[in-house]
């Protein structure tokens, strides 16, 4: 049975779904027993092939990470990667990996640049991934690929059978589009179990449908109105987290040699 099974030891056949208990769901099991079982929150990492925070590739990020926090069916705690972080890591180079000769079994058999190690942990440890990105001719952009190239360097692929997702904002031409396109075709190689649901958001500044805000690159606030071209975006957003959340379901990671 998978890790996000629920065991309610004192009734096994009658749990009672949804009721929210410390911000988690949880199921009770009918009659007296040992409490209720807590269902699995997964960690998900939030990943912008932009290097600038005030993008909207970053506010589809911040927008998910928002409906997450607010929403506790959703059952994920989102980190965003940051600008500074991604800045940090180096251009590809197996040249600056150094092997370790007293490395044992279970045990790394080459280190990387500290923002590399920083980066491939925090892959290890999350449970399922969200990117975020932009399109640069017809495909994604550079640190983004470096990104995705270092977390599966040597022996270990950090990225091995996690669930993903994929979002893109775009003008009229539908630039973005071809970014994910390329971007599905790399998840193949590394392994990645890739939603077909993915979100393409249109977002032209001289409109008058503002839907993200130019300072910030933030979703702006649709004020709970059906009828405002944010939520329509809003609404998607919520989508692809649902989404992602069945996929992670179906493919569990197991951390225990993390």
């Amino acid at each position: 049975m998978s890790s996000s099974s629920c065991f309610c030891f004192s009734n096994l056949f009658s749990c009672r779904r949804s009721r929210k208990h410390n911000s988690k769901i949880v199921d009770e099991a009918n009659g007296v027993g040992n409490g209720p079982c807590i269902k699995k929150v997964f960690k998900v990492l939030a990943i912008s092939g932009s290097l600038r925070n005030a993008s909207c590739t970053h506010g589809l990020l911040r927008a998910a990470q928002k409906h997450a926090q607010n929403d506790p069916s959703l059952r994920m705690e989102i980190e965003i990667v940051s600008v500074d972080e991604m800045r940090s890591l180096p251009r590809l180079d197996p040249g600056l990996a150094v092997k370790n000769e007293k490395a044992g079994k279970g045990q790394n058999y080459y280190t990387y640049p500290a923002a590399v190690e920083s980066f491939i942990k925090k892959v290890k440890a999350a449970d399922c991934i969200i990117f975020s990105c932009p399109e640069y001719n017809y495909s994604i952009t550079g640190v983004l690929k470096d990104a995705l190239d270092w977390a599966c360097i040597g022996p270990d692929n950090a990225w091995t059978g996690k669930a993903a997702a994929i979002m893109a904002v775009g003008g009229q031409d539908a630039r973005g589009c071809r970014g994910t396109y390329h971007l599905r075709q790399i998840g193949v190689k590394l392994d990645l179990n890739i939603i077909n649901k993915e979100l393409f958001a249109l977002h032209n500044p001289k409109s008058n449908e503002v839907i993200f805000d130019e300072k910030t690159g933030d979703l702006i606030d649709d004020q709970g109105s059906k009828n405002h071209p944010a939520a329509k975006i809003n609404s998607r957003v919520k989508t692809i987290l649902a989404a992602l959340l069945q996929f992670a379901e179906k493919f569990p990671i197991d951390h225990s040699s993390d």
